[in-house]
């Protein structure tokens, strides 16, 4: 099938789509939500949720953190990583609390991030290089989304247990 690479490429859209939508939809029907570049602990100072920043990346180095406006409906908090290899990792916080599905992927099991279980889901096949794994993680205010690309679940994993939480500054 020659669009079966593009498909598995457009999964990951198709599941920031679901996970962020509700975020970034705008405040008004003609009003677009932009996101502005920050640090985590103006981050952590401006917004209305705990923001957890990770302590271990598995070889990845951040790229981009943004958060939207605050006219923003359900506004929340975008982190980008990325490593040499082509792996990739998103962190969406502040989202919505969902129903725990994500989209029409497979739960492949429910691993202990601190006190909470969390659900992780796989987009692809085991072997798929382009495989996209989902880790959510239900947090008193919300959701944390874990989205990754070429990364293993225990590399996704470890990187969730090692979420802290930034204090911005009085």
């Amino acid at each position: 099938m020659p669009f079966a690479p593009a498909i598995r490429r457009a999964a990951p859209l198709a599941l920031a789509a679901v996970l962020i939508a509700p975020a970034l939809a705008p405040a008004a029907p003609s009003t677009a939500c932009r996101g502005t570049a920050t640090s985590w602990a103006q981050a952590a100072r401006s917004l209305s949720f705990p923001v957890f920043r990770p302590s271990q990346l598995a070889g990845l180095r951040q790229v981009r953190l943004v958060r939207p406006d605050a006219s923003c409906a359900g506004a929340s908090l975008d982190a980008r990583f990325v490593r040499p290899d082509g792996a990739a990792l998103r962190i969406v916080q502040g989202i919505p609390r969902s129903t725990g599905a994500a989209g029409d992927a497979p739960l492949v099991s429910r691993p202990r991030v601190g006190a909470r279980r969390a659900s992780l889901f796989a987009y692809g096949p085991r072997h798929d290089p382009h495989r996209v794994l989902v880790l959510s993680i239900a947090t008193a205010d919300g959701e944390v989304g874990l989205i990754a690309e070429r990364i293993s679940a225990r590399d996704l994993i470890a990187i969730a247990r090692g979420l802290r939480a930034v204090r911005g500054p009085a």
